[in-house]
C-alpha cells in the first residue's frame, strides 16, 4: 500500500513539472527501461517521455491474479491424498481438499519367508496388497541349530581305497553351513594300503553276474565285486525253497469215482536231482457216479457201477446178513440176493484184516518207517484170498536220526563244489547235506565233510587280552595265547605239541621265546636265601607280588634249577603243575594271574638243592602250519 501512495506521489511531482516547464505538445512513448510489467501478485508502471522534451508520464498497472491449473493426487497407503493448483505465469503452488492416508492392506507372503538359519531367527513376511510394501510378522521363527555329521578332510584331496594309502584330519561340521563342532577336537585318521574297507557297494555296477535265485537245493545269492582290487563278496539273498511239485507227471492212477487220480510229479528245480519225485493226489478229477438199475431184485434202489455209493432210490433198509470176511467193497455181495456185484445193498463187513508183514518202508532221519500187511482171509465163500494191505499204528517205525541219505556230489554253489573256508585251526573243506526230506519238503540239514589240506589253514588274528602283555587268537575255537616281556639274560626255549593251549592235531605251531630269569622270588626275597629248597628245607610258599626286578604276577613261565639228586613239585593256584625235562613249568592263558605257589622237594642227598626263577616271556618268532 506504501509502494503505491509512492508511485502516485510520483506521478503527480512530474505532473507539475511538465506544466511548469514545458511549452509545446508533447508525444509520449512507453519507455520499456523503466516500465515495469505486473505479475500475479504485484502493480507494474508505465512510464512514457516525450521525444522533445523528456517529459514523462507514469501510469498504474493493475496486478494480473494467479491463473490456476489444477491436478488431483489419490491418497496412498503411506501418503495424504490432495488437489494441487499450480499457476500458469509463475511457479506459486498450494494444496487444497488435503484427505489422510489409506493405511496398508498386509496378506501372508509364504514366497518372501525369511527362514531361520543355524544361529540366527527367521520370519514369516507380510506383504501390502495395495502397495508392495512388507514387514516381518512379530515373534519370528527359532534358530535351527547345527546339524553336525562327521567329516574328514584327506591330505592333498587323496582319498584312501583298499590298495590306496591316505591320512587326514576327522572332525564334525555342520552339514547346512559348514561351522565345524567346537566341542568336538580333530583327530588325526591314517589308511596304510590293505586298511581301508573294499568297494563292495550292493549296487548294478559292482553286481558279478544276475543274482542266483534261490532253489530247494540252494539259497539265492548275489556276487558283489570291488571295483578296486578285484576281490568278491557273496551275499545270501534268500533261503531255501519247499520243492516245486506243481508241475503235471506221470498217471500212476486214473481217477475214478471214488478215488482221486495220482501222479508222480519230478520237482521243478532243475539242481534237485536226487530223490525229486513225489506220489501226489490230483483232487477235483473224479468223474461222476454211474447209476445201475438191471438187477430186478434190487431195483427200488440205484448204486453206481463202479462204487456201490448209493445214488438215488426208495431207501430200502438191507438185513444185517454179512456174506464176507473183510470190509472192501470190491468183494462184497447184495443183502438180498447174495448176487455178486456192485449195484445191490452191502452189509457192513465184521471181519478184520488179518496177515503177516509182506513189506516194509524204513524210516530216514526226518520221516518214520511202516510195516505192512497183505490180508490172507478167504472171501467169496471162500473162493478167493482177500490179498488187502494195510498197516496199523503199532507197525509205525520211529524216525531214525542217523539214517542221512548223502549223494554222490558235494554241495554245490556257482556250478562248482562248494569251499568252506580255513580258520587259523581247521582245514578248508567240502560238504555233502543230507537228501531226505520231511513229510513237507523240509531238508535235513546234516552234513559230512571233507577237508582240503592242499588250501592251508588261516592265519592267526591276535588282539590284546586283559591281561598285561598278553596277545590272544580272537578266531572262534582258537585260544592260542602268546606272552610278552623284557627279557635280558640268554634264555631261549621252543614249545612242543603247543604248550600253551591245546588245539586238537595242529601241532606244528613253532613258537620261540626269550626271557630273562629273576633274582628275586615274587616276594622280592634273594633267591639264594628264601627259594632254595634242599634237604633241610623242602618247602616253600610263594607269592606273585612285584619283585625287585621287576618281574609282577603276570608270571607264564617258572624254572626249577636243580644241583643233585633232589625231586621236585609245584602248585600253581592249588593246582599241581607239570615240571618239563629241562625243568620249565609252562602257564596257559588262564593261569597267569598267579596268587599262590607252593614248592615241595624230596631228596637223601646233603648237598642236593633246587632254586625257582620266574619268567615273563615274548614271543620272537611264531610259524603257522
Amino acid at each position: 500500500m506504501k509502494k503505491r501512495i509512492f508511485l502516485m506521489f510520483l506521478v503527480l511531482v512530474t505532473l507539475v513539472m511538465v506544466l511548469a516547464s514545458c511549452g509545446h505538445d508533447c508525444e509520449f512513448t512507453v519507455d520499456q527501461s523503466l516500465s515495469k510489467a505486473p505479475t500475479c501478485t504485484e502493480e507494474g508502471i508505465e512510464i512514457s517521455k516525450c521525444g522533445e522534451c523528456d517529459e514523462q508520464q507514469t501510469k498504474i498497472l493493475p496486478a494480473l491474479d494467479h491463473d490456476w491449473s489444477e491436478t488431483t493426487v489419490a491418497p496412498t497407503c503411506t501418503t495424504g491424498g490432495y488437489t494441487r493448483r499450480a499457476c500458469s505465469r509463475c511457479s506459486a503452488t498450494e494444496d487444497i481438499n488435503k484427505v489422510d492416508p489409506t493405511s496398508h492392506t498386509y496378506v501372508d507372503a509364504p514366497e518372501l519367508q525369511q527362514a531361520p538359519t543355524c544361529t540366527e531367527k527367521g520370519y514369516d513376511i507380510e506383504k501390502c496388497t495395495v502397495c508392495g510394501a512388507t514387514h516381518k510378522k512379530a515373534g519370528g521363527l527359532p534358530a535351527t541349530g547345527h546339524t553336525y555329521v562327521e567329516q574328514i578332510d584327506w591330505a592333498n584331496n587323496i582319498e584312501p581305497d583298499c590298495q590306496t594309502a591316505a591320512s587326514g584330519w576327522k572332525y564334525e561340521k555342520c552339514s547346512v553351513c559348514g561351522e565345524p563342532n567346537p566341542e568336538v577336537v580333530k583327530t588325526p585318521i591314517t589308511y596304510a594300503v590293505g586298511e581301508y574297507p573294499c568297494d563292495l557297494v550292493h549296487d548294478d555296477a559292482h553286481l558279478v553276474e544276475p543274482p542266483t535265485p534261490a532253489t530247494c537245493q540252494t539259497v539265492g545269492y548275489s556276487i558283489w565285486q570291488c571295483l578296486v582290487c578285484g576281490r568278491t563278496e557273496k551275499v545270501t539273498t534268500a533261503e531255501k525253497k519247499s520243492c516245486d511239485f506243481s508241475r503235471p507227471g506221470q498217471v500212476i492212477v486214473e481217477a475214478t469215482c471214488y478215488q482221486d487220480r495220482v501222479e508222480l510229479r519230478t520237482c521243478a528245480y532243475a539242481d534237485h536231482t536226487v530223490n525229486n519225485t513225489r506220489e501226489e493226489a490230483i483232487p477235483g478229477m473224479r468223474p461222476a457216479h454211474v447209476p445201475n438199475v438191471t438187477n430186478a431184485d434190487c431195483a427200488t434202489d440205484k448204486y453206481c457201477i463202479n462204487c456201490a455209493e448209493h445214488v438215488v432210490g426208495a431207501g430200502v433198509v438191507p438185513t444185517a446178513t454179512d456174506f464176507f470176511a473183510c470190509p472192501n467193497p470190491n468183494d462184497e455181495y447184495c443183502t438180498f440176493c447174495s448176487f455178486e456185484s456192485k449195484i445191490h445193498f452191502y452189509a457192513p463187513a465184521t471181519g478184520e484184516h488179518s496177515g503177516g508183514v509182506t513189506r516194509t518202508v524204513n524210516p530216514t532221519c526226518m520221516q518214520i518207517g511202516r510195516n505192512y500187511h497183505t490180508c490172507t482171509n478167504m472171501i467169496e465163500n471162500g473162493t478167493k484170498t482177500c490179498g488187502f494191505e494195510y498197516s496199523k499204528d503199532e507197525d509205525i517205525i520211529p524216525i531214525d536220526p542217523t539214517a542221512h541219505k548223502y549223494g554222490d556230489t558235494y554241495d554245490q554253489e556257482g556250478g562248482a563244489d562248494k569251499i568252506n573256508p580255513a580258520t587259523c585251526v581247521t582245514y578248508a573243506f567240502k560238504s555233502k547235506t543230507c537228501e531226505n526230506c520231511d513229510e513237507n519238503d523240509v531238508r535235513c540239514t546234516s552234513q559230512i565233510t571233507e577237508d582240503v589240506p592242499s588250501l592251508g589253514y588261516a592265519p592267526h588274528t591276535f588282539t590284546n587280552a586283559e591281561h598285561a602283555g598278553t596277545i590272544i587268537c580272537e578266531n572262534e575255537n582258537c585260544k592260542l595265547a602268546l606272552y610278552d616281556s623284557t627279557y635280558s639274560k640268554d634264555v631261549v626255549y621252543e614249545t612242543e605239541e603247543n604248550q600253551y593251549e591245546d588245539f586238537g592235531d595242529n601241532s606244528e605251531l613253532t613258537v620261540t621265546i626269550t626271557g630273562t630269569k629273576s633274582e628275586t622270588d615274587g616276594s622280592g626275597n634273594p633267591i639264594d636265601t628264601h627259594t632254595v629248597l634242599n634237604k633241610t628245607t623242602t618247602s616253600a610258599s610263594l607269592n606273585a607280588t612285584a619283585g625287585a626286578d621287576g618281574i609282577t604276577n603276570n608270571i607264564v613261565v617258572i624254572y626249577i634249577e636243580k644241583t643233585g639228586d633232589i625231586e621236585v613239585t609245584v602248585e600253581v593256584n592249588g593246582e599241581a603243575k607239570t615240571i618239563d625235562a629241562n625243568g620249565y613249568v609252562h602257564l596257559n592263558a588262564t593261569e597267569i594271574d598267579v596268587t599262590s605257589i607252593e614248592l615241595t622237594a624230596s631228596t637223601t642227598s646233603d648237598t642236593a638243592s633246587a632254586k625257582v626263577y620266574f619268567y615273563s616271556t615274548t614271543i620272537t618268532q611264531a610259524v603257522n602250519p
